[in-house]
């Protein structure tokens, strides 16, 4: 099982103990499915292993609504975040998850070349839902990040987990104020109020429409009342 797989290369060495079961919860997004389930793994781990912690208060309120765009990171923050990254193949992972609302470890399979000429179009060649096409948003990151000539840490997995779980230790090793999905979900945030068609921003994000519709409603609501107060003042 995941969850198990995750705990030892968390561990990494290290003997079982309360804070490598919190360590490696810490990798999952809040208030996810997955970090639900993690939960009740490690819990019975924890109970077998005689380690006494009590994993409820770390599980969260799974919800396909649970996003709440007053909790993602601003523009200007993550801008900032961005540039306080040293290592430029890091601080290259993080633009691109910004830029393009790529999955933690779709980085990893992004087509480099395919950033070269403007207006920076990204082709993910693989992950979790496959081949897909995204278009940078705002579109001016893709220069200002120069992802052009873009890089990412040479990493090596076997699992998707895995670039998943570095990804997070490295967030969480260099104290960055948010969660590498908080990047997807500031994206679909972001392409809502611009207004972009829903059924384009899921295609792009490599999900059903419905999925879509269900996690980002709140945002789609929002442009939408937008284009519709824009509309009324001319």
């Amino acid at each position: 099982m995941v969850p198990f797989r995750r705990l030892l290369s968390v561990a990494a060495g290290r003997a079982l103990s309360e804070q490598v079961l919190l360590d490696a919860i810490a990798t999952y997004t809040p208030d996810s499915r997955s970090r639900q389930r993690a939960c009740t793994a490690y819990g019975r781990i924890a109970k077998m292993a005689g380690i006494d912690i009590d994993l409820k208060p770390w599980r969260g309120n799974y919800s396909p609504k649970a996003v709440n765009v007053r909790d993602l990171p601003g523009d200007d923050v993550i801008v900032e975040a961005i540039a306080a990254i040293e290592d430029e193949r890091w601080r290259y992972c993080m633009a691109l998850m910004a830029t393009y609302g790529l999955r933690d470890h779709e980085v990893f399979y992004v087509d480099l070349k395919s950033l070269a000429d403007a207006p920076g179009v990204c082709t993910v060649t693989d992950g979790k839902t496959g081949w897909r096409q995204v278009w940078p948003y705002p579109a001016e990151w893709w220069e200002r990040f120069n992802l052009k000539a873009a890089k990412v840490p040479a990493l090596t997995a076997r699992r998707n987990s895995d670039y998943g779980i570095r990804v997070a230790q490295y967030f969480k090793r260099h104290s960055v104020l948010f969660l590498p999905y908080d990047l997807r979900h500031a994206w679909a945030a972001r392409t809502a109020v611009a207004g972009l068609d829903p059924a384009i921003a899921a295609r792009m994000m490599g999900h059903d429409l419905s999925i879509h519709t269900r996690v980002y409603h709140q945002f789609i609501s929002r442009a939408s009342m937008q284009q519709a107060w824009e509309k009324s003042q001319g």
